[in-house]
């Protein structure tokens, strides 16, 4: 080894050592996720439960409102989704009688247009059309202006056979799991076709704004035994680009919107266009409106935070879905400043009891523990607000519920340590049980984490609490000892 080599390693120890001795030593960091408008809640958080005159607040405890440095600057109603920040410009017509069919055939991917926006996109590396994936066998989408339904469509090289004398396909609403409607697929009548699928009409029916359904094959097909493929060639079928139609189409893998053979299409036509473009028209004096309205916020939110010190703002933009990676990178930046013993995490809407839960941690003899109030064989929902498309099992690994739950500080560590690798999923909660699950902590069930707005005298959380609610609850507290009541 080089005298420079040594050096180095002895300048990178002593550095090292310096972060560590320069930390700040607590036994509890208590990360509170917070969105930029919640002024109030963070309010009554700092003159509630995380006042600092609570005589446990002054050494033991350091607590930080995690709040995304950028605010999203598209208003509500131009976004494809209110929980993330991805716009919704919709390419329309004024015409109810303008079909088009949901996925959009292209003949030749070399000519893809790049605003086309697909993934893999096409380049001069791929030789073969066979670079795109071979199958998609269902589409799952929802509506975000309402449609009509005309036809349904099956591919040409999905052929009835004799076992399979019929090719039955459903349309039903992912919510309730109910059918809407059903076609049928034979060798006698196969549809009308069009740009390698056959189309069966449908009862002309309007699907709402808002409407989440899913086109597939009934359960009981065996798509081997229908698949007949005969062609050298077929054209490419796309997903439009995310936000430049009036459905929004759910993606298993984001990278890839393009299928050599889609099972299923459909064509449809835009209800009441003439709404929507006078939505359009009213876009850009939305956004005048709703960025003056951020910039705003965002003066008073710095001022927040020259006042009291205790935002920990993270490179994201603040939306929900935002929201682990939002608590991933507040672990990292606040572990290079703080030293500490456990890890809490709760939301900015949720009652917590600082005393208890202190005593609650002295007493626990483990390292690598996870303490929370877990959900067991939770379902994976594929529609609505905690609509997930990038986890494939049909139920969770364990996890804490959302209104509290600490971990130990070596888990904290091997979560920092590996934060460039985590993925993140649609909910805080949920992601940190799929990453515990690689990483085998000892869990520590305890109730008085609440899961619901369920008052006990000795919890140690409460969540979706009101800023009168929680104000209420610390006052009786304060009182009496009992956040339940003093009667």
């Amino acid at each position: 080894m080089s005298m420079v080599q040594l050096n180095l390693i002895i300048f990178g120890v002593a550095v090292l050592m310096y972060i560590r001795l320069s930390r700040v030593n607590v036994d509890l960091l208590v990360l509170v996720a917070s969105a930029r408008e919640n002024f109030a809640q963070r309010k009554v958080i700092r003159e509630t439960w995380a006042n600092r005159l609570y005589p446990t607040l002054t050494t033991q405890v350091k607590i930080f409102f995690v709040v995304g440095n950028q605010f999203c600057d598209i208003p509500f109603e131009d976004r494809v989704h209110p929980y993330s920040c991805t716009l919704w410009s919709p390419n329309v017509t004024n015409n109810e009688t303008d079909y088009q069919e949901a996925l959009v055939s292209i003949d030749d991917p070399k000519r893809l247009p790049p605003e086309h926006a697909v993934e893999p996109q096409y380049s001069e590396s791929y030789h073969d059309i066979q670079e795109f994936p071979y199958q998609k066998f269902s589409l799952a989408f929802k509506v975000l202006h309402p449609i009509t339904i005309h036809r349904i469509g099956l591919h040409m090289f999905l052929k009835s056979s004799k076992s399979t004398r019929s090719i039955p396909v459903l349309l039903y609403n992912t919510v309730n799991q109910e059918e809407v409607t059903r076609v049928q697929f034979n060798n006698i009548d196969p549809g009308h076709s069009k740009s390698s699928f056959f189309y069966q009409p449908v009862e002309k029916f309007i699907l709402p704004r808002g409407f989440e359904g899913t086109l597939s094959l009934e359960s009981s097909i065996n798509i081997d035994e229908i698949l007949d493929v005969d062609a050298k060639e077929t054209p490419v079928f796309c997903l439009p680009p995310v936000g430049s139609q009036v459905i929004h189409f759910y993606r298993k893998n984001k990278k890839v919107n393009c299928w050599l053979v889609p099972v299923l299409n459909f064509i449809y036509s835009l209800h009441d266009p003439e709404i929507l473009a006078t939505h359009l028209q009213k876009r850009d004096a939305r956004h005048k409106s709703w960025l003056q309205q951020k910039i705003e916020e965002a003066d008073s939110l710095a001022e927040e935070h020259q006042e009291f010190a205790d935002i920990l703002f993270v490179s994201e933009v603040d939306t929900y879905r935002s929201i682990p990676q939002k608590l991933l990178e507040a672990q990292v930046e606040a572990s290079s400043s703080y030293a500490f013993q456990y890890l809490l995490k709760t939301d900015d809407d949720c009652y917590i009891d600082i005393e208890q839960i202190l005593a609650h941690l002295y007493s626990i003899g483990h390292e690598r523990f996870w303490s929370g109030n877990f959900r067991t064989n939770w379902v994976v929902e594929r529609h609505g607000k905690w609509a997930e498309w990038d986890y494939d099992a049909i139920v969770y690994p364990k996890f804490a519920c959302g209104s509290g739950y600490v971990i130990s500080s070596d888990l904290s560590r091997s979560l920092v340590q590996m934060s460039d690798q985590l993925k993140t999923y649609q909910g805080e909660d949920v992601s940190m049980g799929i990453w515990m699950a690689a990483l085998g902590p000892h869990l520590i069930e305890d109730s008085r984490w609440q899961c619901s707005k369920t008052c006990s005298h000795d919890m140690f959380s409460m969540p979706n609490l009101s800023v009168a609610e929680l104000q209420e609850l610390w006052n009786n507290k304060l009182q009496c000892g009992n956040p339940c009541g003093c009667n």
